[in-house]
């Protein structure tokens, strides 16, 4: 029993002190969306408001 909470207390150990990973920053949305759409897939209205 005691090896076990030896090991135990161990792992925790070694698990608590392993560097921690820095994020990779998040890289920039788009400023243009490409839509390809069928021509009666949808109203021109609607793509024109996205204009």
């Amino acid at each position: 029993m005691r090896i076990i909470f030896t090991f135990l207390m161990f792992s925790t150990l070694i698990m608590g002190c392993a560097p921690v990973e820095t994020p990779l920053p998040t890289p920039a949305l788009a400023k243009e969306l490409t839509l390809y759409n069928w021509a009666d897939y949808m109203p021109q209205s609607v793509l024109d408001a996205f204009t």
